[in-house]
C-alpha cells in the first residue's frame, strides 16, 4: 500500500466506517473479539501517522501539528489501556482475607499480573439509608497487609477506592467488592 493512500481522507473515511462498524458488531454481538474494535482503530492510528508525515500542512503549522500528535497520543494510552486492563469481581464475607483470586476476571492479553500478591481483610461494613429505604453511601473498613508483614487501615466506598499495588478495589450494590 502506498503512503500516499495510506494518508488519504478516502482511506481515514473507510477505516472511520470500519471502525463504526466494529463498535457496533462488538457490543451487540455475545462473545464478539476486540480485534473488530483494534483493527480498524490501529488503521486510523496509521492513517493520522501517514497524514502527518505526507502532508506539508502539518509541517508548517505548528497548532495542527501539536493538536494531531496529540490525538495520535490519546488513541495510543486507550489502545494501552485495553491492553493492559484487569477488570473482575470477588465476594468477601466480613474477616475473611482476599488472597488473590477473583471470581469474572477479564483482562486485556498484555496484563502482567500481580493481583494475587494483594493481600486484604474485610472487617464488615455499614451502609447508611436516605429517606424512602434509597441507599446511600457505604462505608467499609479494610486492613491491607504488605509484603514486609506490615499493616495499614484504610476505609473504603462506593466511590473512595483501595488502592493497592496500582489496583483499585471498590464496595459494590451487593456489598461485595469488585475490582477495577
Amino acid at each position: 500500500m502506498s503512503p500516499r493512500l495510506l494518508a488519504s481522507t478516502r482511506f481515514t473515511l473507510v477505516a472511520l466506517g470500519a471502525l463504526a462498524a466494529g463498535v457496533t458488531g462488538f457490543s451487540t454481538v455475545e462473545g464478539a473479539s476486540r480485534a473488530w474494535v483494534t483493527v480498524p482503530l490501529a488503521l486510523l492510528a496509521l492513517n493520522l501517522g501517514a497524514a502527518v508525515i505526507a502532508n506539508r500542512a502539518f509541517r508548517t503549522d505548528l497548532p495542527l501539528l501539536v493538536f494531531h500528535l496529540a490525538l495520535l497520543a490519546i488513541a495510543a494510552l486507550a489502545a494501552a489501556g485495553q491492553l493492559t486492563y484487569l477488570k473482575g469481581r470477588l465476594e468477601l464475607a466480613e474477616g475473611e482475607v482476599f488472597a488473590g483470586r477473583l471470581s469474572e476476571v477479564s483482562s486485556g492479553p498484555l496484563h502482567a499480573g500481580g493481583v494475587e500478591d494483594v493481600r486484604f481483610v474485610n472487617d464488615g461494613f455499614s451502609i447508611r439509608y436516605a429517606s424512602g429505604l434509597k441507599r446511600a453511601e457505604t462505608r467499609n473498613p479494610v486492613r491491607v497487609f504488605d509484603s514486609e508483614g506490615g499493616e495499614a487501615s484504610y476505609v473504603i466506598g462506593d466511590n473512595d477506592p483501595l488502592l493497592v499495588d496500582g489496583y483499585r478495589f471498590y464496595t459494590s450494590f451487593n456489598k461485595g467488592y469488585s475490582l477495577v
